[in-house]
Protein backbone atom coordinates (compact mmCIF):
# COMPACT_ATOMS: atom_id res chain seq x y z
CA UNK A 1 0.00 0.00 0.00
CA UNK A 2 1.52 3.46 -0.97
CA UNK A 3 1.62 5.83 1.62
CA UNK A 4 0.77 9.53 0.37
CA UNK A 5 3.24 12.44 1.15
CA UNK A 6 2.62 14.47 3.86
CA UNK A 7 1.25 17.88 2.19
CA UNK A 8 -0.97 20.01 3.84
CA UNK A 9 -4.79 19.16 2.75
CA UNK A 10 -7.16 21.24 0.63
CA UNK A 11 -11.03 21.78 1.37
CA UNK A 12 -11.78 19.06 -1.66
CA UNK A 13 -9.15 16.69 0.01
CA UNK A 14 -11.23 16.68 3.18
CA UNK A 15 -14.59 16.06 1.53
CA UNK A 16 -13.21 13.53 -0.82
CA UNK A 17 -12.33 11.65 2.07
CA UNK A 18 -15.24 11.83 3.57
CA UNK A 19 -17.09 10.80 0.64
CA UNK A 20 -14.58 7.55 0.72
CA UNK A 21 -15.45 6.85 4.47
CA UNK A 22 -19.17 7.37 3.57
CA UNK A 23 -18.79 4.74 0.68
CA UNK A 24 -16.78 1.54 2.87
CA UNK A 25 -19.39 2.58 5.87
CA UNK A 26 -22.07 1.73 3.61
CA UNK A 27 -20.38 -1.67 2.73
CA UNK A 28 -20.44 -2.35 5.97
CA UNK A 29 -24.03 -1.20 7.24
CA UNK A 30 -22.57 0.95 9.79
CA UNK A 31 -23.20 4.36 10.66
CA UNK A 32 -20.63 7.15 11.98
CA UNK A 33 -20.78 10.53 13.29
CA UNK A 34 -18.07 13.25 13.65
CA UNK A 35 -17.31 16.42 15.03
CA UNK A 36 -14.41 18.28 13.45
CA UNK A 37 -12.17 20.93 15.25
CA UNK A 38 -8.86 22.47 14.58
CA UNK A 39 -7.77 23.78 11.24
CA UNK A 40 -9.70 21.37 9.14
CA UNK A 41 -12.31 22.68 10.66
CA UNK A 42 -11.20 26.16 9.90
CA UNK A 43 -10.87 24.90 6.26
CA UNK A 44 -13.93 23.27 5.88
CA UNK A 45 -16.08 26.23 7.19
CA UNK A 46 -14.41 28.50 4.54
CA UNK A 47 -12.86 30.87 6.99
CA UNK A 48 -9.67 30.42 4.92
CA UNK A 49 -7.49 28.66 3.44
CA UNK A 50 -4.77 26.80 5.75
CA UNK A 51 -1.82 24.43 5.93
CA UNK A 52 -3.06 21.51 7.80
CA UNK A 53 -1.82 18.04 8.07
CA UNK A 54 -4.54 16.36 9.79
CA UNK A 55 -8.36 16.07 10.84
CA UNK A 56 -8.68 16.59 14.53
CA UNK A 57 -12.15 15.08 15.57
CA UNK A 58 -13.34 15.15 19.07
CA UNK A 59 -13.62 11.78 21.40
CA UNK A 60 -15.40 8.98 19.69
CA UNK A 61 -15.41 5.30 20.46
CA UNK A 62 -15.36 3.37 17.08
CA UNK A 63 -15.99 -0.24 16.75
CA UNK A 64 -13.11 -2.30 15.38
CA UNK A 65 -14.48 -2.21 11.59
CA UNK A 66 -14.80 1.46 11.16
CA UNK A 67 -11.41 1.49 12.99
CA UNK A 68 -9.37 -0.32 10.50
CA UNK A 69 -11.66 2.06 7.85
CA UNK A 70 -10.23 4.95 8.86
CA UNK A 71 -6.81 3.79 9.64
CA UNK A 72 -6.61 2.21 6.05
CA UNK A 73 -8.02 5.45 4.26
CA UNK A 74 -5.79 7.68 6.42
CA UNK A 75 -2.84 5.58 5.02
CA UNK A 76 -4.24 5.82 1.58
CA UNK A 77 -4.67 9.76 1.47
CA UNK A 78 -2.15 10.96 4.31
CA UNK A 79 -4.92 12.46 6.30
CA UNK A 80 -4.39 12.13 9.80
CA UNK A 81 -7.21 11.03 12.18
CA UNK A 82 -6.38 12.11 15.79
CA UNK A 83 -8.75 12.61 18.41
CA UNK A 84 -8.37 15.44 20.40
CA UNK A 85 -9.24 15.01 23.95
CA UNK A 86 -7.61 18.39 25.86
CA UNK A 87 -10.26 20.98 25.82
CA UNK A 88 -11.74 22.06 29.28
CA UNK A 89 -13.87 25.15 27.70
CA UNK A 90 -15.57 23.60 24.87
CA UNK A 91 -17.99 20.78 25.16
CA UNK A 92 -17.84 18.81 21.65
CA UNK A 93 -21.49 16.73 22.51
CA UNK A 94 -23.47 19.53 23.37
CA UNK A 95 -21.79 22.59 21.98
CA UNK A 96 -22.86 25.13 18.49
CA UNK A 97 -22.12 22.55 15.35
CA UNK A 98 -21.86 23.44 11.66
CA UNK A 99 -22.82 20.59 9.18
CA UNK A 100 -19.74 20.01 6.80
CA UNK A 101 -20.71 16.52 5.48
CA UNK A 102 -24.31 14.54 5.14
CA UNK A 103 -23.56 11.24 3.38
CA UNK A 104 -25.83 8.44 3.81
CA UNK A 105 -23.52 6.97 6.24
CA UNK A 106 -20.97 9.53 7.29
CA UNK A 107 -22.50 13.17 8.88
CA UNK A 108 -19.75 15.40 9.89
CA UNK A 109 -20.33 18.46 11.83
CA UNK A 110 -18.00 20.93 13.07
CA UNK A 111 -17.70 22.96 16.29
CA UNK A 112 -19.10 26.69 16.01
CA UNK A 113 -16.00 29.49 14.82
CA UNK A 114 -16.78 30.53 18.70
CA UNK A 115 -15.69 27.14 20.01
CA UNK A 116 -12.91 27.81 17.66
CA UNK A 117 -11.72 30.34 19.08
CA UNK A 118 -11.87 29.15 22.69
CA UNK A 119 -10.28 25.68 21.39
CA UNK A 120 -7.58 27.93 19.81
CA UNK A 121 -7.14 30.39 22.74
CA UNK A 122 -6.84 27.89 24.89
CA UNK A 123 -3.83 26.64 23.53
CA UNK A 124 -2.57 29.38 22.04
CA UNK A 125 0.37 27.88 19.82
CA UNK A 126 1.33 28.50 16.32
CA UNK A 127 -0.99 28.73 13.82
CA UNK A 128 -3.78 29.62 16.42
CA UNK A 129 -3.42 33.46 17.15
CA UNK A 130 -3.68 34.04 12.87
CA UNK A 131 -6.80 31.30 13.39
CA UNK A 132 -8.32 33.28 15.99
CA UNK A 133 -8.14 36.71 14.14
CA UNK A 134 -9.13 35.11 10.88
CA UNK A 135 -12.01 33.53 12.47
CA UNK A 136 -13.03 36.97 13.98
CA UNK A 137 -12.83 39.36 10.72
CA UNK A 138 -14.80 36.34 8.65
CA UNK A 139 -17.86 36.31 11.55
CA UNK A 140 -17.34 39.53 12.51
CA UNK A 141 -17.05 38.98 16.41
CA UNK A 142 -17.65 42.40 18.23
CA UNK A 143 -15.23 43.01 20.99
CA UNK A 144 -18.46 42.85 23.29
CA UNK A 145 -18.90 39.22 22.15
CA UNK A 146 -15.17 38.34 22.21
CA UNK A 147 -15.07 39.55 25.82
CA UNK A 148 -18.11 37.89 27.15
CA UNK A 149 -17.16 34.45 25.00
CA UNK A 150 -13.47 34.83 27.15
CA UNK A 151 -15.62 35.30 30.40
CA UNK A 152 -17.61 32.28 29.68
CA UNK A 153 -14.28 30.56 29.23
CA UNK A 154 -13.62 31.28 32.27
CA UNK A 155 -16.17 29.71 34.49
CA UNK A 156 -14.89 25.82 32.97
CA UNK A 157 -10.84 26.69 32.18
CA UNK A 158 -8.78 24.57 33.35
CA UNK A 159 -4.95 26.13 33.82
CA UNK A 160 -3.71 29.20 34.48
CA UNK A 161 -6.14 31.94 33.97
CA UNK A 162 -3.11 34.91 34.41
CA UNK A 163 -2.55 33.11 30.96
CA UNK A 164 -5.29 32.66 29.44
CA UNK A 165 -6.37 36.31 29.67
CA UNK A 166 -2.92 37.59 28.75
CA UNK A 167 -3.31 35.29 25.02
CA UNK A 168 -7.19 37.19 24.99
CA UNK A 169 -5.27 40.75 25.53
CA UNK A 170 -2.70 40.23 22.26
CA UNK A 171 -6.03 39.27 20.58
CA UNK A 172 -7.97 42.10 21.28
CA UNK A 173 -4.55 44.19 21.10
CA UNK A 174 -4.20 43.24 17.54
CA UNK A 175 -8.40 42.74 16.44
CA UNK A 176 -9.70 45.56 18.62
CA UNK A 177 -7.50 48.02 19.62
CA UNK A 178 -9.34 50.57 20.31
CA UNK A 179 -10.68 48.68 23.41
CA UNK A 180 -7.45 47.31 24.70
CA UNK A 181 -7.26 49.83 27.87
CA UNK A 182 -10.89 48.68 28.81
CA UNK A 183 -9.60 44.83 28.43
CA UNK A 184 -6.13 45.72 30.29
CA UNK A 185 -8.71 47.16 33.16
CA UNK A 186 -10.37 43.81 33.52
CA UNK A 187 -7.01 42.06 33.74
CA UNK A 188 -6.06 43.63 36.58
CA UNK A 189 -8.18 41.11 38.63
CA UNK A 190 -6.40 38.54 38.00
Amino acid sequence: MKIKQLNPFSREDFLEFFKKLDGELQKIDETLELIILGGAAITLLNIKERATHDLDIAPNQFNSAVEKIIKVLSLKSGIIVQQVTVSSTVDFIHGDKEKIFEGRALHVQSISPQDLIKSKLERFLKQDPEDIYAIIEKTRLSYASFSLLVNEMLVDYVGNTNRLMLQAAVVVEQMYPGDIEVFKKSLKQF
